[in-house]
């Protein structure tokens, strides 16, 4: 879950560019299966952070790309395209 605060302009009748910054509250949940023999064994590992991030937003009548970059110690990027219909 993303929790930011944009701020937004309206460039033309079809089309908004924002950009922001908040936090990004990420829970990682991984299992690992293995066999030894006919026995198999399971591990699970979850575990959440808070981190700060920053991101810019392209939308138009029929589109919206997103970039987001998770910063820190080890940083991740994200990007997301998306397509409406009736957006108005």
């Amino acid at each position: 879950m993303d929790l930011e605060v944009d701020a937004r302009w309206k460039f033309n009748s079809r089309g908004t560019l924002a950009a922001g910054g908040g936090v990004g509250i990420i829970d990682d949940w991984e299992d690992v299966t293995s066999m030894s023999g006919l026995t198999w064994t399971t591990v699970s590992d979850n575990h959440w952070s808070v981190r700060p991030l920053v991101g810019l937003t392209l939308a138009g009548p029929l589109f919206q790309a997103t970039a987001k970059v998770y910063v820190g110690s080890a940083p991740q990027a994200a990007i997301s395209l998306g397509i409406y219909w009736g957006r108005r």
